[in-house]
């Protein structure tokens, strides 16, 4: 039972470093794992733009200049009020992506229907034109 677990456990372990290298994050983190329990200290002092932990917060900032984007007319950006809406979303600064906070974490080896989609585990979801609204992706991904 306990090298099924410390499997799982590594498994994780290594499901989280490909989902952190595959959004181009590249953490300092010194990682320890024992029985069924991970610990991980960042050896880094600057703050991270994007959760590097399962048992962290989704990084929801609020004090940054969101590039607007643009979309015929009409240039679009990210709207931090979108995290009082939706409390699973989580930003990207450097990619100007908004991400899955949960679906990064724990459904990354989903099957079928569970299986979320790379939008918002990978590479992030930019489309601000269609984020809201009853159609909207945000809304839509609830």
């Amino acid at each position: 039972m306990d090298i099924v677990i410390d499997q799982q456990v590594q498994q994780q372990s290594t499901d989280i470093v490909e989902m952190n290298a595959a959004v181009n994050v590249e953490p300092e983190i010194a990682s320890t794992c024992s029985s069924s329990i991970c610990s991980s200290t960042s050896t880094s002092t600057a703050l991270d733009d994007i959760s590097l932990t399962p048992h962290s917060a989704p990084i929801q900032p609020t004090n940054v200049t969101f590039p607007k984007r643009s979309y015929t007319d009409r240039g679009r950006s990210f709207n931090p009020s979108w995290f009082s809406q939706y409390n699973w979303l989580e930003y990207f600064v450097k990619r100007d992506a908004a991400f899955c906070f949960p679906c990064r974490w724990f459904g990354a080896s989903g099957i079928g229907r569970s299986r979320p989609e790379k939008t918002f585990t990978i590479t992030g979801f930019r489309d601000w034109k269609h984020a809201t609204g009853n159609k909207g992706v945000l809304f839509l991904s609830q």
